[in-house]
């Protein structure tokens, strides 16, 4: 989601820099500052375990996506354990990293039925048209990947929130790096021009507990 805002202010600013991005993966998520050898910046989120200093860069929350003639919408209460039956498509982030939806599940008991897994978020939404898989993504992302018309959103209750806070991570002794420091600046100042997501969502919102009677999700 930062892309298009660094870009701009790169292309204005600084217009013979390039910067490349890698996937996050087992490399770039393990504990220990040997990480920053090979990259200059970590973006990720907080919570992660993710090596060396930090500074927040924008704030998020999760949202269920699903096709648009998911079973699931059909449904006029939808419960945590309605989702973990559905089967599921995760971004995966190397190394033992539980994400915060998954983690969300857990601590309320239910165990996801994971049916793919993928690295990282970004291409999880692309793989959900014509299927009956469900994936959790940030809500920045999905409201990306809905004006396609063919997924639908799916808010979870206030009381079941989870937060995404997202960072920009580098080694302690670069702090102070002229190079280092000039490009965190305009990450940050590209995290600053991030629209306010637009992101419609189903109706029914997703609630904790069951209630009354609901049949299971085909799979």
């Amino acid at each position: 989601v930062l892309l298009r805002p660094l870009r701009t202010l790169i292309r204005d600013g600084a217009p013979d820099i390039a910067v490349d991005f890698v996937p996050n993966g087992r490399d770039y998520t393990q504990p220990g500052l040997d990480t920053f050898t090979r990259v200059d910046l970590i973006i990720g989120p907080s919570g992660f375990d993710l090596p060396g200093e930090s500074q927040t860069l924008f704030r998020d929350d999760f949202v269920a996506l699903v096709d648009r003639q998911h079973p699931i919408l059909d449904q006029d209460v939808i419960s945590l354990s309605d989702l973990a039956r559905c089967p599921q498509v995760v971004g995966g982030f190397g190394g033992n990293v539980i994400t915060p939806p998954m983690r969300l599940l857990a601590e309320h008991g239910h165990a996801p039925h994971v049916a793919v897994r993928l690295s990282g978020l970004q291409s999880l939404p692309a793989v959900l048209p014509g299927t009956d898989l469900l994936t959790f993504v940030p809500r920045r992302l999905a409201s990306t990947a809905l004006p396609t018309g063919d997924l639908v959103a799916i808010d979870l209750a206030v009381e079941l929130e989870v937060p995404l806070v997202e960072t920009v991570r580098w080694h302690p002794l670069r702090h102070d790096d002229p190079g280092n420091s000039w490009l965190r600046g305009v990450l940050q100042q590209a995290a600053e021009a991030l629209p306010i997501p637009e992101c419609p969502v189903h109706p029914v919102e997703v609630r904790a507990m069951d209630e009354g009677t609901i049949g299971p999700v085909d799979s």
